[in-house]
């Protein structure tokens, strides 16, 4: 049997002290063993190498190589990634530059003239999408120009007649054995079948009523605005077109042939565009299509008078106010005063009237 030994405290101490440290050092230990292990490993690798003949320097060659051959895949790798961003980039550019020349409508000059010649204007022409969309239109109003011989009033929309329905059958109720239904229900259901017949074209005459009162108004409402298109063209065409309104001249007179004939253009442009799928202008542009193709050289020609006249009016204003100035540099002061009162009272009554 042991005897236990006595231990003061600070022996007590120092003995725990000594057993955590031996605990520490117990990892240190397998480390030690694990080293010597990986040494011993190693040793045994390199004789293994010296008895097959393999070198340190052949193991570094071999390295070297594998490295190279890894550094070519890398190297090709960034390459492909390079080009990749290049070519993304590339295409954002090219993206970026359609979208810079998206907005601008490239049409030649030829088809700018003959757009012109058809009575477009530059607005007008610059509204289409492409050069395309624009010949095909101008394709319709050659046509258009081409087949457009007569001077028949096509823009009237005559009335619904009253046989307007002619091909519409009326109900009629039918009986396989009609033979064996009693006489006086059968009477009973025939009145009732012509009562409602009557009824409906009644009402569809109503209608018909009511839509030829709305055609005729929109019809007067139309040549109200066609009559003051005419007026805003001025007294040039006095000679050709008349002045007032269009019901004061016959259909075999030459004003009422030429209104009509405006009419029938308007009308022909607004059907060939419709058909084409294109968008139908409003009347006024529809009207000055019209009046170019069919007089266009009598606008030209006034077009080029009133400048002429305005060019004129001008000269003289200037000549006037040259001499003027010459006169009164000749008068005596009092006389100066004179016609300085008079220019005066001319320049008052002129901006009066």
């Amino acid at each position: 049997m042991a005897k236990e030994i006595d231990q003061t405290p600070d022996e007590q101490e120092d003995a725990q002290t000594a057993a955590t440290a031996v605990a520490d050092a117990e990892p240190v230990k397998e480390d030690i063993v694990s080293t010597d292990k990986a040494v011993k490993t190693s040793e045994d690798f390199d004789a293994k190498l010296d008895a097959e003949g393999v070198d340190d320097e052949t193991t570094a060659d071999e390295d070297d190589t594998e490295g190279e051959k890894k550094e070519p895949a890398d190297k090709a790798a960034k390459t492909d990634g390079d080009d990749k961003t290049a070519a993304k980039g590339k295409g954002a550019d090219d993206t970026a530059g359609d979208d810079d020349g998206a907005g601008e409508v490239q049409i030649s000059a030829e088809t700018v003239k003959r757009a012109a010649n058809l009575g477009l204007t530059p607005e007008e022409i610059a509204s289409f999408e492409n050069e395309e969309t624009l010949t095909r239109t101008l394709n319709v109003l050659d046509n258009i120009v081409k087949d457009d011989g007569g001077t028949e009033d096509t823009a009237q929309t005559p009335p619904a007649g009253k046989d307007a329905k002619k091909d519409e059958g009326e109900f009629h109720m039918k009986f396989e054995k009609e033979e064996e239904i009693d006489p006086e229900l059968l009477k009973g259901i025939r009145a009732m079948e012509k009562a409602f017949n009557d009824k409906v074209k009644e009402l569809s005459n109503k209608l018909e009523g009511v839509t030829g009162n709305l055609q005729q108004q929109a019809q007067t409402e139309f040549v109200a605005r066609f009559d003051g298109m005419i007026a805003e063209l001025g007294e040039g065409f006095a000679d050709t077109l008349g002045q007032g309104p269009s019901n004061q001249f016959s259909n075999r007179s030459s004003a009422g042939r030429n209104r009509a004939a405006i009419r029938t253009r308007m009308y022909a442009f607004a059907k060939g565009l419709a058909d084409a799928g294109e968008k139908i202008p409003d009347e006024k542009s529809l009207f000055e299509m019209a009046v170019n193709t069919l007089h266009g050289d009598k606008l030209k020609t006034i077009a080029g008078k009133q400048m002429h006249d305005k060019t004129k009016q001008r000269a003289a204003q200037a000549r006037v106010g040259r001499a003027s100035t010459r006169r009164a540099g000749n008068l005596t002061p009092k006389q100066r005063a004179v016609q300085t009162s008079r220019n005066f009272d001319e320049l008052i009554d002129t901006s009066e009237t």
